[in-house]
């Protein structure tokens, strides 16, 4: 990293931003984000490097249940729906377990969504790609291929906020997402299948044109 300082290929600045997750191991991946990502993306990308460390650390080191934050969510609940909750603990109903099989359930019926939307996307890519092909008489692919649109149904984008909500997806982000982030290329898949697509606030977003997989598997929920 020293080296592209010295030779002015990258700002003090950006490497500022950096220096704190450098490694011997890791030093030249970083340098060549460096080139290329504006200082906030530099700088979100160092803030889930820490994070991400302190996450594996306190799941090795604590138990998971005193590592969980504290949260009052007592607080965000409409009030006839905490008396609700109360009046069914005092009839000894377990809310613990009803809690969980109701975030099961809706759990299950996103995923059975988010399928059924999969399947609809790669039926009509097919159908598409087997139409173009049909009317040129050679295989719909490379420059004869017709190219989607980049339009994301309305149905795709309500589904990914029921699942992801509004914020970044990326586990360590609270970030307003702002873009939503084909996984795999557009150009390749031929679709908006929901399974390879994730909404991301902007620094991530344009992390995630200059890295690998690996570091989406290992932020991903």
């Amino acid at each position: 990293m020293k080296k592209i300082l010295v030779s002015g290929e990258v700002s003090i600045n950006k490497l500022a931003k950096i220096a704190s997750i450098a490694t011997n191991k890791n030093q030249e991946e970083l340098a060549g984000l460096a080139k290329i990502l504006p200082c906030r993306a530099l700088e979100t990308l160092a803030r889930d490097e820490r994070r991400q460390a302190l996450s594996e650390s306190v799941h090795v080191n604590t138990n998971p249940q005193q590592s969980l934050l504290t949260v009052n969510l007592l607080a965000h609940l409409d009030y006839d729906l905490q008396k609700d909750l109360l009046e069914r603990q005092k009839k000894g109903i377990n809310i613990n377990q009803l809690l969980k099989d109701l975030l099961k359930k809706h759990d299950e019926e996103l995923a059975q969504e988010k399928q059924k939307l999969a399947e609809e996307e790669n039926r009509r890519a097919e159908m598409r790609n087997t139409a173009t092909g049909a009317r040129e008489k050679i295989p719909a692919t490379g420059a004869h291929a017709k190219k989607p649109s980049r339009y994301i149904p309305a149905k795709i984008r309500r589904q990914l906020r029921k699942e992801h909500g509004t914020k970044c997806s990326i586990r360590t982000c609270q970030k307003p997402a702002t873009t939503i982030h084909h996984t795999q290329r557009l150009a390749l898949s031929q679709n908006h299948d929901p399974n390879f697509l994730s909404p991301l606030c902007r620094e991530h977003h344009a992390i995630a044109h200059s890295i690998d997989r690996t570091y989406w598997k290992k932020r991903r929920p």
